[in-house]
């Protein structure tokens, strides 16, 4: 009996809602409409040049360029960069769409399509977004369905992120990236509405041993 109570309270305390999906090792990925890619920016190796030629270690610019193997038709997507909390967010001008491109890796060598902007950030804001731990270019699909990918690049290596300013320009390592579906706990305020609240452990917990004292007393009913 103990040992059933144990697990039924552990089960209970267990989140009910999923987050977001880990799509790092991936080598394709299917985004849906109203879908996001949520790629980590780490920034400690433009602090570390920024600190030892004692200049702000905040970047003023950031530029990206996304591929993925050839896409037929009209694509439309919204890129934003925000910080890891949800804090600060700005996006990158305007709508944009991947374009025809060609690319040699030591991979792949081929024709690609290309998703690329760049962003101008005030002191202020970029402190706000580079402040915490990584930031995140948020890559929001407003078009059709489309299966992005570069095999056998995985979702991490499709993505290059360059960090700019005070004299500097660094390539910022590779970083984690997380999928979005839309109604998730963790969806952006800015590009989509917010997520049903979690149940609270605590009435889970008490749900729980409702459940266990409810039991017993209807198998002593039972004829």
């Amino acid at each position: 009996m103990k040992i059933r109570v144990a697990l039924l309270i552990g089960l209970a305390a267990l989140p009910l809602a999923a987050g977001n999906i880990d799509v790092s090792g991936q080598t394709t990925v299917f985004l849906n409409t109203g879908e996001v890619l949520y790629f980590a920016v780490p920034d400690w190796n433009f602090v570390a040049d920024a600190n030892i030629l004692g200049v702000s270690q905040y970047p003023s610019a950031v530029a990206f360029q996304f591929l993925t193997a050839p896409i037929g038709g009209a694509t439309d997507f919204t890129v934003s960069l925000e910080s890891s909390d949800g804090s600060a967010s700005v996006a990158f001008p305007g709508s944009l769409s991947f374009t025809p491109g060609t690319f040699a890796g030591s991979l792949y060598s081929g024709p690609v399509s290309e998703l690329s902007g760049t962003l101008n950030l005030p002191a202020s804001v970029s402190a706000q977004i580079f402040g915490g731990s990584s930031a995140l270019l948020a890559v929001y699909n407003a078009g059709a369905p489309v299966t992005l990918g570069l095999p056998p690049y995985t979702s991490q290596q499709d993505l290059q992120v360059s960090l700019e300013g005070s004299g500097l320009s660094v390539g910022a390592p590779q970083g984690s990236v997380t999928l979005d579906p839309p109604g998730a706990p963790q969806d952006s305020a800015m590009l989509e509405p917010a997520g049903v609240p979690e149940p609270q452990p605590a009435l889970l917990v008490l749900a729980g041993l409702i459940v266990v004292a409810v039991i017993p007393a209807t198998r002593k009913r039972a004829p």
